[in-house]
């Protein structure tokens, strides 16, 4: 499932998405960002991945941001938004990602006191398979 197509689904869509699929929507906020989260959360139990895909943008910091296209944001810019998908220093680190990549990865729901989905793992970089990726950059070397 991608989450760019769940995020594009207005409220009362995903209520009955959540819904059909068994998700226990009782007691939930009518808050998207907390309706998706629970969706999310929903599909990893099932060990079912939500995949996300989009532009890193990489903080002065280090950590990093996949800029993706869904409902209310449709371009990629450097401004923040909740339909971002949180990548850490170490993932950054661990791929060799650079500003501008494209990335499609499994995400995960945030957790208690986050405000983003996280990169829970990269599948591509740039449309190359993650394996086929690093064996080209060792054969560049």
């Amino acid at each position: 499932m991608n989450l760019s197509e769940i995020q594009s689904k207005s409220t009362s869509e995903l209520h009955v998405l959540a819904q059909d699929i068994g998700v226990n929507v009782e007691g939930a906020s009518n808050k998207r960002h907390d309706l998706l989260a629970k969706f999310l959360v929903f599909m990893q139990k099932k060990n079912d991945s939500v995949k996300a895909k989009g532009v890193l943008s990489v903080s002065k910091d280090g950590y990093g941001f996949l800029r993706t296209y869904s409902a209310g944001n449709t371009s990629i810019g450097s401004n923040g938004s909740s339909s971002d998908v949180y990548v850490s220093q170490s993932q950054i680190r661990k791929h060799s990602l650079r500003p501008g990549d494209m990335i499609l990865g499994a995400v995960r729901a945030p957790k208690d006191g986050e405000r983003y989905f996280g990169l829970v793992n990269v599948d591509t970089i740039n449309d190359v398979k993650l394996v086929l990726f690093k064996i080209d950059s060792i054969l560049k070397g």
